[in-house]
């Protein structure tokens, strides 16, 4: 073998590989992608087969819910790609900044919730408070506080301790378990089914995790499976975990509720801008107010997902 083929089959094996191939964009607005992919510390494939026997044996399987995609991703193709910094880009932003960043609502949030006038806090992103509190990023995901001392305003969590305010305390973590050492395996099932029968679906599967031994009683499901909540979220995911072959990403197009907004008269920037810069300022009643697209449409469907579009009046643009 010379030097050139090795090389070549090093590279091949550090690509996706496709185990179930993309059937395409759905034409049904009724019907929602909702992706599924195991967190880094997870158990791997068992909480996969364990997950899949649940979802496979619930009596709707291929009538309303069918599996249309399923991949594994190699962390280091993860790595390579940025893949998880730019799934929470905006959460990194605030985890870099602190409070620099924030919005004018998200100033008055915390100071209505703490009791603190905003501008004498010590408010810091998670990456200086490392250095302030000279903590890992375990350590600092790990730091409990009083219920009180944590507020979550625009998808951003400010956890008090002491004096010290942090801004997302659990992204240092959360890239530091990404590696290059670190798979993930990605599946993505096609459903009518609404976000709240998808939330008892996903219960079963945390009760059957837990009766496993593979998910700690009293931890949330999160903790070791993503799943898309909004149909904004599933144009992220796509944008990170969905592959027609190898490398090649599918198009924007593609993405079912992309396309669906592509129909609604929306271009291709905009649904691109709404992903990386969802903080807004949007009409509600007659006033204006902020909200993350992400959070506006949570459990929603694409109609109220575009409801949301359509009442958008501004976007913060962070940086």
């Amino acid at each position: 073998m010379t030097e050139t083929t090795r090389a070549r089959e090093l590279f091949t094996s550090s690509l996706p590989s496709v185990l179930v191939p993309y059937r395409g964009p759905s034409e049904n607005p009724e019907e929602q992608d909702i992706f599924l992919y195991l967190r880094p510390e997870s158990n791997g494939v068992v909480v996969e087969s364990t997950a899949l026997k649940v979802i496979t044996s619930t009596p709707d399987y291929k009538k309303k819910l069918h599996l249309v995609y399923m991949a594994n991703i190699p962390g280091e193709f993860i790595s390579s790609r940025h893949i998880v910094e730019q799934h929470y880009r905006v959460k990194l932003i605030f985890a870099t900044y602190g409070k620099r960043v924030f919005t004018p609502y998200m100033r008055q949030r915390f100071s209505a919730h703490f009791g603190i006038p905003f501008d004498e806090a010590h408010i810091v992103g998670a990456f200086e408070a490392l250095r302030e509190l000279h903590m890992s990023p375990e350590e600092l995901f790990q730091l409990w506080v009083p219920e009180q001392d944590v507020l979550t305003v625009l998808e951003q969590t400010i956890k008090r301790y002491n004096d010290l305010f942090i801004v997302n305390y659990d992204i240092p973590a959360l890239l530091h378990k990404n590696t290059r050492n670190t798979d993930i395996a990605v599946m993505l099932f096609r459903t009518s089914y609404t976000y709240d029968q998808l939330a008892l679906l996903f219960k079963k599967v945390q009760e059957r995790l837990q009766g496993a031994g593979l998910l700690k009683q009293g931890m949330p499901l999160s903790r070791v499976i993503h799943f898309s909540k909004s149909p904004f979220e599933q144009i992220l995911d796509a944008q990170g975990y969905l592959y027609a072959e190898k490398d090649r990403p599918v198009p924007l197009e593609e993405i079912s509720f992309a396309r669906y907004l592509l129909r609604h008269g929306f271009e291709e920037k905009e649904i691109r801008g709404l992903i990386s810069y969802p903080l807004v300022q949007y009409e509600e009643g007659g006033r204006l107010c902020e909200g993350n697209v992400f959070t506006l449409s949570h459990g929603g469907s694409y109609r109220q997902a575009l409801d949301v579009c359509e009442r958008i009046r501004a976007q913060f643009w962070i940086h």
